[in-house]
């Protein structure tokens, strides 16, 4: 399946950028970014119309390039404007128009910023240490444990259903999930036998396969991301 979705991106071989009506907003990315995922998690929730381009990360059309010399994903077009980096992308979405994904209180608002400055690189330990290339699949599995323990304690302190509230997810839940949805399809794809089924999991780390769960059932979650055995797939060929 993971093929099958790159099959549909435009890599190296793609010489002429797809048409696009140039005033449509539209996110160029790949569904395999953390980065990406959130604006485009962003966009579903807000009910924001748009288009969007998939581009090979291993493989970058000329083009992409030319219109984004950086070559960083996510990249917004709508017309003249142009952003980049997926926080700022999204920030602009939210004041596009209503439901906002940050909540009233300008406090808790603040602190949803702080929460995933802390949640997400623990999270995102997972994919770094799959791509590196110098460790064993032992120390890279050691160094996820890690992560994943500390990850454990922090979801074990929230006092909250959500990272934000009780009531739903907003922007700490939306911005940490597309880091935290990687861990498992990881650890399968390391082979690491523990982590085949949520019963194992929720047996070595409860709190933090609590809040896994509970944001698996996210309709704009289940709408825009990939499934585990998806992302598992792709992961084996990095």
């Amino acid at each position: 399946m993971a093929q099958e979705i790159l099959k549909s991106y435009h890599s190296k071989d793609s010489k002429v950028h797809p048409s696009v009506d140039e005033s449509v907003l539209t996110i160029y990315g790949s569904k395999f970014c953390p980065f990406t995922q959130r604006c485009l998690i962003t966009l579903d929730v807000k009910h924001i119309p748009h288009d969007f381009v998939g581009i090979d990360l291993m493989n970058k059309p000329d083009w992409y390039l030319q219109i984004c010399p950086t070559g960083k994903v996510p990249f917004l077009k709508e017309g003249d404007k142009e952003l980049t980096e997926s926080l700022v992308i999204v920030n602009y979405l939210d004041e596009l128009k209503q439901p906002t994904i940050h909540p009233a209180d300008p406090y808790v608002k603040a602190r949803g910023s702080l929460i995933v400055d802390e949640l997400f690189p623990l999270a995102l330990t997972a994919i770094k240490n799959l791509k590196n290339k110098e460790a064993t699949v032992e120390q890279k599995i050691d160094e996820i444990k890690k992560a994943l323990a500390k990850l454990d304690e922090k979801f074990s302190q929230i006092k909250t259903k959500y990272l934000q509230s009780d009531e739903q997810p907003y922007y700490a839940d939306y911005m940490t999930w597309t880091a935290l949805e990687m861990v498992v399809p990881v650890l399968r794809t390391l082979n690491y036998p523990s982590f085949n089924s949520e019963k194992e999991l929720t047996e070595v780390y409860p709190s933090l396969a609590k809040y896994l769960h509970l944001m698996s059932q996210s309709p704009s979650i289940q709408r825009i991301c990939l499934s585990p055995e998806v992302l598992a797939d792709y992961y084996s060929i990095l």
